[in-house]
């Protein structure tokens, strides 16, 4: 027996030290389930991530995508409403319908267009005062408007009052305040705006 190798000994021919120590293994394991505490499986928890993950993948690559194709659409978008909103003509389209306006002289020619003038027949200064200022202008329109269109003077401190003439026509008294400072008709500048 003192010739036997000792991994090939029996459970009878093992020393006493070895003996003792797997039973001490062997009962701190089963004290450890005596008492009833939780394992924790790494190995198990492990299967239920990846079995977990194996159909949830999928569906994060392909809400990933779609989201990148509304992103993708929502940039084509707006770089193409900054793109029409930069275009002069699409400007002058929108002013037209929102608030249509334009700017005269005191010589009845129309200096700016920004949508109304489609609705401007005819300007004219009707009355003048005796130092040659203007004290009534008469616009005649192409439609009927319920709202009074709305004239203002650029740099003339005066009040403008607006009342209906004949047919489509709007006649505007010219009340001065202050004399102006030049007598010149092309620098007294008015801006009609009408509400279509």
């Amino acid at each position: 027996m003192a010739n036997t190798p000792p991994e090939r000994r029996t459970e009878k021919e093992k020393p006493e030290s070895i003996k003792s120590d797997a039973g001490a293994r062997q009962d701190t394991s089963s004290a450890a389930t005596s008492n009833n505490l939780p394992r924790f499986d790494l190995h198990g928890l492990w299967l239920k991530i990846k079995k977990a993950t194996g159909w949830l993948a999928p569906l994060l690559v392909v809400a990933t995508v779609l989201l990148g194709i509304v992103g993708w659409f929502e940039s084509r978008i707006d770089k193409a409403v900054e793109r029409k909103l930069s275009d002069e003509a699409i400007l002058r389209k929108i002013a037209a319908h929102a608030r249509p306006s334009l700017t005269f002289d005191a010589t009845e020619s129309i200096i700016a267009d920004m949508g109304a003038a489609q609705f401007v027949k005819d300007i004219r200064v009707a009355k003048r005062k005796s130092d040659g200022w203007p004290e009534r202008v008469e616009i005649d329109f192409t439609r009927a408007f319920q709202t009074p269109p709305i004239v203002t003077s650029l740099y003339d401190s005066v009040q403008i009052g607006a009342r209906r003439g004949r047919l489509f026509a709007w006649t505007f008294d010219v009340h001065w305040s202050v004399a102006p400072p030049t007598t010149n008709d092309t620098d007294r500048l008015y801006r009609l705006e009408v509400v279509p």
